[in-house]
């Protein structure tokens, strides 16, 4: 069965919890360690191991060279090598390689032409060629080749605006010039476009935009802003079209923003701002939204996020400290949503403050092999049999523990309940027997009801061996789906919300019955079984692909059958039915079984007689034996199994639903630890039988051969995991 990363800001109120949760996580800004010294007009990059490389800048009139490095894992900023050079208003890019190419800019000696490379192995910065035009405010991007497009900006005392173009060949350390642009673009903005073209767009006293083709190696004009604007933000959205979003037209500060889209080669306009701003910072969020936070008309503390799907901006929290002139980056800690903004200038000075701004949580599901429901205990004897029916929810849960590690170092919180009992393949619900699905965009069902089930199973087929636990069954569900949300913060919260069954596998639950003696091979092969539980409609290839970890795949193997055969402790032959002295009603010193205790409510006996019939084809005594369920809450005591299984998963995913595009990945063990316990407290509402025919063996001529010489009476006990019969010899 297929991970689809299914992320719904669906408000649902269903029963018992089985439902998608809305993110109800505020998006607030938080403080996280601060920078080193004080500057603005610096470079933020994200380095491919996930620090963030902060260079350069100012610092009240003082040139930086100084650098340092971020760490998200525990919120410092540490100092790194320092540039050979001091600069501000420089570029800095990633390059394919992993090392960060800084490139011109100014300090007190004038506009640089001088470029150097900083490698993340040694932390240091070492020249390399310089650029044939000493330039600042100047674009950076990377192309696809691997080259650096570095254009316009301005130069010299006189600051001459630039419209020469260059690229910068990390194979070579060389600057080589290349076509000029048509209009001079300073303070614009230049993007890389998912056709391998970059949209060069604004700048000072200018609504113009023209196209960079890295295969001509020239400029071309396209479509017009609808504003003049410079200190603006573009940003590639996730459906290709770029976001232009504030800036200053030379008298205000802009609320507009407007949407590029390559195909039509326009710009239009799309919702305005709450806050007009200008110098502020735009950073696309793995939700698809864009945070536009602080800038100048102020400056500004106020941050709000950019919906592609409804075209408008909506505020989110403060930033704690108004900044213009300050970086924005996303950090590299998957589906967290969360951004560093750092320094930049403050209201009367430049600051070394930080915050961390923390987005929306997202919701997903995986799915794992199975889920034990319960076991279901054969009765004694050919003639017996056992029946459960039932639609209440009997007090079991799932605890899943170590679900996912990573490198993020995720925490798990507990919040999954599974209801298993006997052999009724009940989930979760309420008393009724109707059921209640809701289909989401990737068809995965979530069941808030399931529908009232009934099974009879007979005892074991040799009467005078009443008890054969080869004949017990372990009930599975073989298409769950698990449903998360992750939380984003300093560490990832994991919190698992209930379940569900995806229709892209199965068209409903698959419920399955296996016997203990195909588990164990006491019966020997057996095809149907197999191919069951290989499970080879799990790798449908109309579902979205899955990885699974070295050796695994969808199929149960020899370990998870171990695992399920387990669930039955009567399938350990060294396994004791021991009675804990002194506990009313009686219980096994393990927990897992507590006796069945008269109700004439329900016409129960304390034990029942397994007796042969009489000589010469004569009567046969039975024996009806009925449960309810509302009367277990007496029992209390604890049980405990636990069981793990490696689970599939879909490593990359991007997806857009319900107007809120997804895009992220996962690292993790891909082992799930599960604990199945028993509450000792049980609500519910009355509503489920169980009900036990006992009938002891024939008797073939007079007297009777062969003469049934086993237990002649037997107790039942209530399996406290999955409250099933289990049938003990009593005298």
């Amino acid at each position: 069965m297929n991970l689809k990363k299914r992320f719904t800001l669906l408000s649902l109120a269903v029963a018992i919890g089985l439902f998608w949760i809305v993110p109800s996580y505020g998006q607030t800004f938080s403080s996280t360690g601060s920078m080193t010294v004080p500057r603005e007009n610096f470079t933020a990059t994200l380095l491919n191991s996930g620090l963030v490389l902060i260079a350069g800048g100012i610092d009240n009139g003082l040139y930086l060279a100084s650098a340092e490095l971020y760490n998200p894992a525990n919120g410092t900023f540490t100092p790194t090598g320092e540039m050979e050079t001091p600069r501000e208003w420089h570029s800095a890019t990633l390059l394919n390689n992993g090392m960060v190419l800084i490139a011109g800019g100014y300090n007190n000696s004038g506009t640089l032409s001088s470029a150097e490379l900083y490698n993340p192995s040694t932390g240091t910065f070492s020249s390399t060629g310089s650029l044939i035009s000493a330039r600042d405010y100047a674009t950076a991007t990377l192309l696809n080749n691997g080259m650096v497009l570095v254009a316009g900006g301005r130069t010299g005392v006189n600051e001459i605006y630039l419209l020469t173009a260059e690229l910068y060949n990390p194979a070579t350390a060389a600057f080589t010039a290349t076509g000029s642009e048509k209009y001079v673009h300073l303070e614009g903005t230049a993007t890389l476009l998912n056709n391998g073209e970059v949209l060069v767009a604004g700048g000072f006293n200018n609504a113009s935009a023209e196209l960079y083709n890295p295969a001509s190696g020239a400029f071309s004009t396209t479509g017009n802003l609808n504003d003049k604007r410079y200190f603006h933000t573009a940003t590639l959205l996730n459906n290709g079209n770029v976001l232009i979003v504030g800036g200053f037209d030379e008298v205000r500060a802009l609320d507009t923003a407007e949407l590029y889209n390559p195909s039509a080669g326009t710009f239009t306009l799309t919702g305005n701002l709450n806050d007009a701003r200008y110098l502020h910072a735009a950073t696309l969020m793995n939700d698809g939204q864009v945070l536009v936070a602080g800038g100048y008309d102020g400056p500004q503390s106020s941050a709000e996020l950019y919906n592609p799907s409804t075209g408008t901006f909506a505020l989110t929290g403060s930033l704690i400290t108004a900044r213009g002139r300050g970086t924005a980056t996303i950090l590299n800690t998957e589906f967290s949503n969360l951004v560093l903004v750092a320094g930049g200038e403050g209201s009367s000075s430049t600051l070394s403050s930080a915050e961390i701004y923390t987005g929306l949580a997202v919701t997903g599901i995986i799915n794992p092999k199975y889920v034990i429901l319960g076991v279901i205990y054969a009765p004694p004897g050919p003639q017996s049999n056992v029946e459960y029916t039932s639609s209440t929810f009997v007090g079991n849960t799932t605890t899943l523990n170590s679900s996912f590690s990573s490198e993020t170092s995720l925490s798990v919180s507990i919040g999954a309940e599974i209801a298993g009992w006997g052999s009724m393949g009940k989930i979760l619900g309420t008393s009724t027997t109707s059921y209640t699905e809701t289909t989401g965009t990737t068809s995965t069902v979530t069941l808030s009801q399931t529908t009232s089930l009934s099974d009879k199973t007979t005892g074991t087929p040799n009467a005078f061996s009443p008890i054969n636990h080869d004949y017990d069954q372990v009930v599975l569900w073989l298409n769950p789906v698990l449903e998360y949300t992750i939380t984003p913060g300093s560490q990832i919260k994991v919190e698992w919300n209930g379940y569900g069954y995806d229709t892209c596998d199965q068209p409903a639950m698959d419920i399955y019955f296996v016997y203990v003696g195909y588990l164990n091979g006491d019966f020997g092969p057996n095809p149907s079984v197999a191919q069951v539980l290989a499970r080879s409609w799990a790798t449908n290839p109309n579902c979205p692909a899955q990885t699974w970890p070295s050796g695994e795949g969808p199929g149960l193997t020899a370990t998870d059958l171990a695992s399920v055969m387990a669930a039955d402790p009567f399938s350990n032959p060294s396994y004791v039915f021991a009675l804990a002295p002194g506990v009313s009603p009686a219980t096994t010193t393990d927990g897992r079984f507590t006796i069945a205790t008269a109700n004439p409510i329900y016409n129960q006996v304390t034990d029942f007689p397994y007796v042969q019939c009489a000589p010469g084809g004569g009567a046969c005594d039975s024996e009806m034996y009925s449960n309810g369920y509302t009367y277990t809450s007496t029992l209390g005591q604890t049980a405990m199994y636990q069981f793990k299984q490696a689970f599939g998963l879909q490593e990359q995913f991007s997806e857009t639903a319900f107007g809120i595009g997804i895009t992220g990945s996962v690292n993790q063990t891909q082992t799930l630890t599960w604990q199945n316990v028993w509450q000792n407290t049980i609500t519910n509402t009355a509503t489920e039988t169980n009900e036990l025919l006992i009938q002891g063996p024939s008797c073939t001529g007079s007297p009777c051969s062969p003469v049934y010489q086993g237990p002649g009476e037997f107790d039942a006990f209530q399996d406290n995991l999955y409250g099933s019969f289990a049938f003990i010899p009593a005298n």
